[in-house]
């Protein structure tokens, strides 16, 4: 169960770092100090405001109406000094929070593509829904810690302040005010607060894996609609957002307990000071005033003294970000590291060769082939072929370094001198100028129009920039292209690139033989040596060297195609 104790306060600790001790330090720390500043001055307002509300009473009381005055006028004097400050007070707040957020998710993004992983650790049961932990829970964490602090700092200061004015009314109520504080106070925290927490980190996986259904089907829709699936992925979504209902159920439930409890609460302080100094005042050892300065004092102290039950809607939140942020931090940490078991080696070299390369899934619970020895020769290609499964774009992911358990050596250029093409290509959000020239930047490697239209053209897309109104246009090109002019744009970018090698995992698989033909003696004239798996055999003719992964282990040889 998820409570507050050290483990968590350590985890906290880990996330302050991250801003706090970062190189943005001295600016975060001069903002937190005009905020106390600024705490200091509000908070005295609120201790010197109640005084003359007293008078105002005690004024009326004795029908003294130059004491009315007087007492008004001080009342809003002091009103209108607080309201600039107030405001001030608001902007400074949000400003920290607002760069603490953009530090956050830097560091959080710097770390999720850091080593690629963002890709490892989609093979981690712990960690779910990493998109929504950097952007949601980072806000959380950042909000209700921001509002928390200032909370916190207001809540000693008008303890100073008010504490002082309360004990000169009477010390029995500050005792009463302590010991009530207290009861109430573990009574929230140990009834409530605990079973909350755990609500809640439950609440953000729940309805973070509803979302995720629901953005298969808006990904999925085309196959969907084909399968005509829509009454499995109906009962899919029903079954998934049961839970996230229960879960609903019973923070309601607890949340109406706390209600009543802290409405209970309330109003025993609010009657509290009147039964203490009723006796006092009614025996004329104090004005009737003093009694609106006793209240206003004791609830201003019972705000401070019952901050954790106060605030603990924002402390359960804080603490699901808490635990979700460190969970995820330590997966990219770990993600970043060599991890147990034998690693494949990998030699950077002018040439694509293997050496006794074995070859494990990244769990190592399955051995795909062992023993792969073989060295591809320069402007030449290969196709890799075999059998469903049998690991042939497991090949490319260990040649491209995102897998890596096993044994053996992988000799290969630099991966900025390779370019990987899958069967489903990559369509980036923004314009058709980006989609050509991915994966570089348009911004910092410029491209003429001339180069764009010369490789849309070769591969058989010469009007798609004037269909869709430019090159500069921007439209959700993974939706409104089918399959087969992906393909050739990404074919688009290899021959814009010209990198020295190309890997091709079924990358013709939606054209026809004919453009299928056109892109591979592309590949062929500008000297590019291209490793490609596929199924089809009119690929065969493209290629010199042939890599059949479906054969024994001791046959595992690479053979030229006659």
């Amino acid at each position: 169960m998820k409570r507050f104790d050290l483990e968590l306060f350590r985890r906290f600790w880990q996330l302050l770092k991250l801003y706090w001790l970062s190189e943005e330090k001295w600016l975060a720390l001069s903002m937190l100090l005009a905020l106390i500043m600024i705490s200091i001055c509000v908070n005295q307002y609120t201790v010197q405001v109640s005084i003359p509300l007293g008078d105002i009473t005690s004024a009326l009381a004795a029908q003294d109406l130059d004491r009315f005055w007087q007492a008004l006028l001080k009342f809003l004097g002091w009103n209108l000094l607080a309201i600039p400050m107030m405001c001030l007070y608001t902007y400074v707040r949000s400003q920290l929070a607002l760069n603490w957020r953009r530090v956050l998710t830097h560091k959080f993004l710097n770390k999720y593509f850091k080593n690629r992983a963002f890709y490892k650790i989609n093979y981690s049961q712990d960690i779910d829904n990493p998109d929504q932990r950097i952007s949601q829970d980072i806000n959380d964490l950042v909000g209700e810690s921001t509002m928390i602090l200032v909370i916190v700092m207001d809540s000693l200061f008008q303890l100073i302040g008010f504490s002082r004015l309360l004990w000169s009314i009477s010390n029995i109520l500050v005792i009463a005010l302590v010991v009530y504080a207290a009861i109430s106070t573990i009574i929230a925290t140990g009834v409530f607060g605990r079973v909350l927490v755990r609500l809640n980190f439950d609440k953000a996986k729940q309805e973070a894996n509803f979302r995720f259904g629901l953005l298969r089907i808006r990904d999925e829709g085309e196959s969907i609609a084909f399968y005509q699936g829509e009454a499995g992925e109906l009962e899919y979504l029903k079954q998934t957002f049961r839970p996230v209902l229960r879960n609903l159920n019973a923070i309601i439930n607890w949340w109406v307990g706390l209600k009543l409890f802290d409405t209970s609460h309330d109003l025993v302080s609010k009657i509290l000071p009147s039964i203490i100094m009723a006796p006092l005042i009614l025996t004329g050892q104090f004005e009737v005033g003093v009694l609106t300065q006793s209240n206003i004092a004791f609830n201003r102290m019972m705000d401070s003294l019952d901050l954790i039950v106060n605030q603990l809607g924002r402390l359960t939140a804080l603490t699901t970000a808490i635990n979700r942020l460190d969970s995820l931090a330590n997966a990219l940490e770990a993600a970043s590291k060599p991890r147990a078991g034998t690693r494949i080696e990998i030699i950077e070299s002018n040439q694509v060769a293997l050496e006794n390369l074995t070859l494990q899934t990244p769990d190592y619970q399955r051995t795909l082939w062992q023993n792969l020895s073989l060295q591809l020769p320069q402007n030449q290609g290969m196709i890799v072929v075999g059998a469903s499964g049998c690991g042939k774009s497991s090949l490319l992911r260990a040649i491209a370094g995102l897998w890596d358990s096993g044994s053996g050596i992988i000799q290969r250029p630099k991966l900025q001198e390779m370019l990987f093409l899958p069967q489903v290509p990559y369509m980036v959000l923004g314009s058709l100028r980006s989609q050509v020239v991915y994966p570089k930047n348009v911004a910092e490697s410029p491209v003429s129009d001339e180069d764009i239209f010369r490789v849309l053209r070769l591969v058989n897309l010469p009007d798609l920039a004037e269909k869709f109104g430019g090159l500069d246009t921007i439209e959700d090109w993974g939706h409104i292209l089918s399959l087969g002019e992906q393909q050739r744009l990404s074919f688009a970018r290899l021959l814009l690139h010209k990198p020295g090698y190309a890997v091709l995992d079924e990358a013709t698989s939606a054209l026809d033989n004919k453009t299928e033909k056109i892109l591979y003696e592309e590949l062929q004239k500008n000297g590019i040596t291209f490793i490609s798996v596929g199924h089809n055999y009119s690929l065969f003719t493209y290629h010199s060297w042939v890599l059949d992964l479906s054969a024994p282990d001791g046959l595992l040889q690479l053979r030229p195609i006659i």
